[in-house]
């Protein structure tokens, strides 16, 4: 039994593929992996790149006939073996050395959760900037917060940990955040915060779900109403702490400040709800600490701020495709 499994997705990028494949061989001390790949959908080009690694056997390929990266997830994890288990997507990467030393310290530790830091990876290769864990030791606060890194090579998982939880089926956008607020909100999880990049999340000119920009109203609604599901549950269960109602707050507020343009009359209910969850506390945004701002209602700033962000859009679109950093 090898001690870690490497779940990859892959639909149509065979150009990518092969070094997704070749940093995961290594994410284990000793190369103890196994690969397990998952073509989904109506393609064949993956054909090329499994003869690549014909010979090599920790690398396995398990094609599902649905074109969806969470249907190919969920298979991949039904066939692992490993104690421990990670997810990459197909066009991003992982360190090897720093894999290792996270792995090594989850399984030192006995912890079930380890989350790394991502670096955002240009189409030269270099580092545009860092996704950061947020500065907390709590997993479910750092799921639910605005600062939350989610994206899948910064993570690694006890197999056993994960219980019944899979990836949902039925979501196109935001698949990864969804998949860390379930898992947190399912039970206590022992988690680590590694104090390492060990992958990078490759920004390229091709087809992708995500691009890290406003996912638009569906997706922001549904963000919101995970946020909201894993409140009530936790609170449901006694589980809720200052420090996760706080961030679930924050989380609300965030989503808010994106998608108060698209529909008032609901994110002035959520707004209703955030207020209840923490009264008197402010939006993240640095513009709420201004004395000034401090007085007016929360609702209000916001609403006053849609042109202004309406407008930033475009020039928030520019600085990310030419891999210049905000402020």
């Amino acid at each position: 039994m090898p001690t870690l499994s490497v779940v990859i997705p892959t639909h149509r990028r065979p150009q990518y593929l092969a070094r997704a494949i070749w940093s995961a061989l290594d994410a284990a001390p000793d190369g103890d992996t196994e690969i397990i790949v998952v073509p989904n959908g109506n393609d064949l080009s993956w054909k090329s790149v499994e003869a690549e690694f014909g010979a090599d056997a920790r690398v396995h390929w398990h094609p599902v006939a649905q074109g969806h990266a969470n249907v190919a997830r969920n298979h991949g994890l039904r066939r692992a073996t490993s104690e421990y288990v990670r997810f990459l997507d197909d066009d991003d990467y992982l360190y090897p050395k720093a894999c290792q030393r996270q792995l090594l310290a989850l399984i030192q530790s006995g912890g079930e959760v380890s989350s790394g830091d991502v670096d955002i990876a240009s189409p030269r290769g270099r580092s545009n900037r860092t996704l950061v864990q947020p500065a907390t030791s709590d997993f479910a606060s750092s799921a639910l917060t605005p600062s939350r890194m989610t994206h899948l090579a910064g993570h690694v998982y006890r197999r056993s940990a994960l219980g019944d939880t899979r990836w949902e089926e039925d979501r196109m956008v935001r698949q990864d955040t969804a998949w860390l607020i379930q898992l947190s909100t399912m039970k206590e999880l022992a988690w680590q915060r590694h104090p390492e990049v060990v992958g990078a999340w490759f920004q390229h000119g091709g087809e992708r779900i995500s691009r890290g920009r406003d996912p638009g109203p569906t997706v922001l609604r549904e963000t919101a109403e995970l946020i909201m599901w894993a409140h009530d549950r936790m609170a449901s269960e006694g589980r809720l702490t200052t420090e996760r109602v706080r961030a679930a707050t924050d989380g609300l507020w965030s989503s808010l400040q994106k998608g108060l343009q698209y529909d008032f009359a609901y994110w002035r209910d959520i707004a209703r709800v955030a207020e209840s969850y923490s009264p008197g506390h402010r939006p993240p945004s640095a513009i709420h600490r201004l004395p000034v701002v401090r007085r007016l209602s929360p609702l209000a700033v916001e609403t006053l701020l849609i042109p202004i962000r309406v407008v930033y859009r475009p020039v928030r679109r520019f600085l990310d495709k030419h891999g210049i950093r905000r402020v």
